[in-house]
């Protein structure tokens, strides 16, 4: 969705019909252009937009936070579940990345019980006790 800088309010739909593969370096940006699927009649040349790009969505998707993945940016990503008394690492396929979490797409099942990173000197195969506030 889109809307003039000028009328916050008045939102219009658009779809991204070109990203410029090359990186502005001096800027830090990416030229993008879009496509007003209907014009509103308010809108005008050079007027300043703000424009929200949904890049995907999925329904009932597993997410996780981004503090409970050890190695996310290598070949094999893991977590540390609590399973038995135990600190067990287990592999796990990432999906869409976010700032704060992470999509699941395999290796975790919904109510696995995590360890975050945050948690120094526990690893795979310590003994824990579960906390339950």
């Amino acid at each position: 969705m889109a809307s003039a800088d000028a009328l916050p309010e008045q939102v219009f739909a658009s779809q991204v019909s070109f990203i410029n593969p090359g990186i502005d370096a001096l800027r830090g940006s990416v030229e993008v252009k879009l496509k007003v699927l209907q014009i509103p009649a308010f809108l005008t040349q050079d007027m300043t937009v703000t424009v929200d790009i949904q890049v995907n969505q999925k329904n009932n998707a597993m997410q996780m936070a981004w503090t409970a993945v050890h190695d996310a940016d290598k070949a094999q990503p893991w977590v540390l579940l609590f399973r038995n008394g135990k600190a067990v690492k287990t592999p796990v396929s990432l999906g869409m990345r976010g700032s704060m979490a992470v999509e699941v797409l395999s290796g975790l099942q919904a109510g696995d019980q995590l360890v975050p990173l945050s948690e120094t000197g526990i690893h795979e195969g310590s003994h824990l006790r579960a906390f339950t506030p």
